[in-house]
């Protein structure tokens, strides 16, 4: 738990210690205990791991170069990226302005051309990361498929079993075809920030090199799983939400 005293003497370091510091929270209302927003223009991001933190500097900096609209750092006043307090690292950077995409916003209006707009976005920034030079974790989620999602579905779900190894042999085919590259990793919808004429993603810390299609299915289980309420089978069928008549710009 860091508390705001402690973000505000971190401040100091960037001259912003006489900002107003407020909390962070997801959609679902769980509050964010590794972000602060930092007056109106920027967040200061804590991190445990280094290396995730250094995967988060990298691939920011790199594609905003290539014109993708990302949080990057901002340097302190003495020239450094980060600030080590302890077991935490802190790093300041820009607020993209706009609001995170609320998933079950995704099912109202004009639901189609939604869906679309995300998938163009998250198409382009492919295209960006595709061009990016930075080391990161070199990921076989074949073997993760197959040593750990599959056997853990099959001890909760009862399904037959030449489903399992029919599900293992194509997918192992199908695997050393797939396009790999670097890919965000975790595009759900509070990661995309929108705005009336822009959008960017944030959060770059778990990105890595996988197959590229990760992106698109991520996006699109994340946008489930956060409208999903079990105790609310309704709210799963689209023709009995409210529809509206915002455009995929306005999804915020």
């Amino acid at each position: 738990m860091v508390t705001h005293k402690k973000i505000s003497e971190i401040l100091t370091n960037w001259k912003l210690e006489n900002e107003i510091i407020r909390d962070v929270f997801y959609e679902s209302g769980e509050k964010n205990d590794n972000v602060f927003y930092v007056g109106e223009s920027y967040i200061i991001k804590t991190f445990a791991d280094l290396g995730r933190l250094k995967n988060y500097i990298n691939i920011s900096k790199s594609i905003e170069k290539l014109g993708v609209s990302v949080s990057t750092p901002i340097e302190t006043i003495d020239g450094n990226q980060m600030i080590e307090d302890g077991q935490l690292y802190f790093v300041l950077a820009k607020r993209l302005q706009g609001k995170p995409i609320k998933a079950v916003s995704m099912y109202e209006g004009d639901y189609k051309n939604k869906a679309r707009f995300i998938g163009e976005i998250i198409g382009q920034l492919s295209l960006s990361l595709e061009k990016v030079d930075a080391v990161v974790n070199d990921v076989n989620i074949y073997e993760r498929v197959k040593g750990w999602a599959l056997p853990k579905a099959k001890d909760m779900l009862n399904i037959p079993e030449n489903f399992w190894k029919d599900a293992i042999d194509y997918f192992g085919k199908l695997y050393t075809t797939l396009p790999k590259q670097i890919i965000h990793r975790d595009p759900n919808p509070s990661n995309i920030i929108t705005a009336k004429d822009t959008w960017g993603f944030i959060d770059f810390d778990l990105s890595e090199r996988n197959i590229r299609i990760f992106d698109p299915c991520y996006a699109s289980t994340a946008n489930l799983s956060e409208s999903f309420d079990e105790n609310d089978q309704e709210n799963l069928c689209s023709e009995n939400r409210k529809r509206t008549s915002k455009s995929p710009q306005s999804m915020v």
